[in-house]
């Protein structure tokens, strides 16, 4: 008995022992591998970006006809951007980014309809430059207003 399972286990050793050009081809095929993984991941990655992009899109066009629906029937609509105030910062070191983070203002501001559909979600709206305190924090700064969203209400 107790040989059997000695002949068993020697057996079981050698069966799964490789050699060093076995191994190496299985890591090469494992490294194949995972190229193609990351290629399919990247391509689902895109497809999902399109997608949402398509959706966006579509939730924007059923807006927009829920927009002539009530026109078309007598109502009257208004086209809002949602927008961002902030400061954009361009220092050397760096430190007022987060403060221009935390001191950013959302606004909802009403449009014409040619102005609605013009932009979209984190499109640029407005920059004016600002000289800011160059000389003493050695900053530059802009004035930035993106839009963050866009809806249409009826009133």
């Amino acid at each position: 008995m107790r040989l059997s399972v000695v002949f068993f286990a020697v057996v079981l050793v050698l069966g799964c022992a490789r050699t060093p050009e076995e191994i190496q081809a299985k890591i090469d095929q494992l490294k194949t591998q995972e190229t193609q993984m990351k290629f399919i991941i990247k391509g689902l990655e895109c497809q999902r970006n399109t997608m949402a992009s398509k959706c966006d899109s579509l939730k924007q066009l059923r807006e927009e006809v829920r927009a002539l629906e009530i026109t078309k029937n007598g109502g009257e609509v208004e086209y809002v951007l949602e927008c961002r105030l902030s400061q954009d910062r361009s220092n050397m070191l760096d430190q007022g980014n987060m403060k221009d983070y935390l001191n950013a203002v959302d606004f909802n501001m009403t449009v014409d309809r040619r102005t609605y559909n013009h932009y979209k979600k984190d499109d640029e709206f407005f920059r004016r430059g600002r000289k800011g305190s160059a000389v003493v924090e050695g900053s530059y700064s802009d004035w930035l207003i993106t839009v963050i969203g866009k809806h249409i209400n009826t009133l």
